[in-house]
């Protein structure tokens, strides 16, 4: 390996160690392989991100604490809220973005028009 990659090693050396020692096997493991672990399940069941952070929380919920179960509650709760706003057709930000990008692209057009007709 070269120098140039030692930092990238690092940090994938680091999420080995949490998934397989840390949060991850404290929270997620239940002794299975990590190819069968929730992160894995989750994604079968379901193609949304607010859906799956829900669902994840809400196992995790079951397996900590009261205090800490309580905030895995509050935070699927939040991701169910988020869920349902969008499922009422409010514009996504990934629309919003491509509508203003669209809109500064019209007009980096219109002005790149006025000045070669000023340019002539």
């Amino acid at each position: 390996m070269t120098d140039n990659y030692k930092s990238l090693k690092k940090v994938l050396d680091l999420a080995l160690q949490q998934a397989s020692e840390g949060k991850g096997k404290e929270r997620h493991a239940n002794n299975e392989p990590f190819t069968e672990q929730l992160i894995f399940q989750i994604e079968k069941w379901v193609k949304s991100f607010q859906l799956g952070q829900a669902i994840k929380k809400i196992v995790e919920c079951q397996r900590l604490p009261r205090s800490m179960a309580q905030a895995e509650i509050l935070g699927a709760i939040n991701y169910l809220c988020a869920y349902f706003i969008g499922l009422n057709g409010t514009e996504s930000l990934f629309e919003k973005h491509k509508r203003i990008k669209k809109s500064e692209v019209e007009q980096f057009s219109v002005l790149t028009q006025l000045t070669e007709g000023k340019e002539k």
